[in-house]
């Protein structure tokens, strides 16, 4: 029994060892191989590297300039401040020039956080980045240079989509902005005129926003007194019949002149106690008012007059400027290139240009020995 075991075990160890033989042999088979094509190892690795190298050398490099903005701060756009604080006066009523909570009706408008999103807005819209990039002379050079005249629409696109606009992760109103170009500076150049453009275009907005505020007042204002005066001129034309009527009644009855009697204090349908001759004179009077005499009844038609006025008169500081953002981190120069990755790339196109040429060393083996066999 013992002796079987032993049989046993003696097999195991010697199956075991050619096993391992077997390991060896092919591993130094293998090497043999590749030694005996090494030719073919090194020219296709060397393809595969001359490749790399060619290409990292042709490609494009992109370089991309980066900034970030956060909402301005008041002393920012002060002088726009200023300017619509002088017309606070003609947008205050009487109801809500007694209330101390009165509403600035340009709040909304120059509200830093609104400013910034509409900063961001007009950044992002691809109408402004295609106007901007169609009179740079940078890109209009570039066209010239790399592309035909029909092709510049597409290069339009391109580089449109190459400006940028995102929200910094777990930062409500800081925004990163970038945009990708062929060299660094290059880059950094285009993304701060972008940025100066996109500043113009938002006050631009932002002042025809309230140039449409003080129109809508305006006509408010203008309809206002347009009412007014209706009202006054009705009245007025009743007063004329009125006047009229009493002049008839009071030369009936005789009256010339003023007189005073109870009856007369408490005076009846006409105001004949005036006498025919007052009541003459005020006709006369009423007849010829015009438009601006209305003010006299209504003193509030003068008071709108005066608002229009303000409003008419109001012009914006040509020289005043303000900013719809705030730097946190400025526009600066890139120190490394995005892409090509040269060092990466031609690494790894050698690697596989090795496990490529093992292949092919290992296949031609195959092939030659399978031949022998079968002549």
């Amino acid at each position: 029994m013992k002796s079987q075991d032993n049989a046993k075990s003696e097999a195991v160890r010697s199956s075991k060892k050619e096993h391992s033989l077997y390991k060896e042999i092919d591993f130094l088979l293998i090497l043999k191989t590749l030694w005996h094509e090494k030719i073919t190892v090194l020219v296709v690795t060397g393809l595969f590297a001359v490749a790399a190298v060619l290409y990292v050398n042709t490609v494009e490099e992109t370089w991309t300039s980066k900034a970030k903005v956060l909402p301005p701060l008041l002393y920012d756009y002060a002088d726009l401040q200023k300017q619509t604080a002088k017309l606070l006066p003609a947008f205050e009523t009487a109801e809500n020039a007694a209330n101390t909570r009165f509403e600035n009706p340009f709040t909304a408008l120059l509200e830093s956080k609104e400013l910034l999103k509409n900063f961001i807005y007009e950044f992002n819209s691809l109408d402004n980045k295609k106007e901007f990039l169609s009179n740079n002379e940078t890109f209009k050079k570039y066209v010239n240079e790399h592309n035909n005249s029909s092709s510049s629409t597409k290069e339009l696109q391109t580089w449109s989509n190459k400006f940028s606009a995102a929200q910094e992760r777990n930062e409500k109103n800081v925004y990163n902005l970038a945009f990708e170009s062929f060299d660094s500076t290059t880059s950094t150049d285009l993304l701060n005129k972008y940025i100066e453009f996109t500043n113009k275009k938002v006050i631009q907005k932002t002042e025809l926003n309230i140039d449409s505020l003080i129109s809508q007042k305006r006509a408010e204002l203008d309809y206002s007194i347009k009412l007014l005066q209706t009202q006054i001129q009705s009245k007025l034309e009743t007063e004329k019949k009125r006047t009229q009527l009493a002049l008839q009644v009071a030369e009936a009855a005789g009256i010339n002149t003023p007189i005073n009697t109870i009856a007369q204090q408490n005076d009846e349908i006409f105001s004949i106690h005036i006498g025919s001759k007052a009541l003459s004179e005020k006709y006369k009077i009423l007849s010829k008012l015009d438009l601006d005499d209305l003010n006299i009844f209504e003193p509030r038609i003068k008071e709108y007059t005066a608002k229009i006025t303000m409003l008419d008169n109001y012009s914006r500081d040509t020289d005043a400027s303000f900013k719809t953002y705030r730097f946190m981190n400025e526009v600066s120069q890139p120190l490394y290139k995005d892409s090509p990755k040269r060092g990466l790339i031609v690494l790894i196109a050698t690697l596989f240009g090795i496990v490529v040429s093992i292949f092919i060393a290992l296949l031609k083996r195959f092939l030659t020995v399978y031949l022998k066999k079968n002549r």
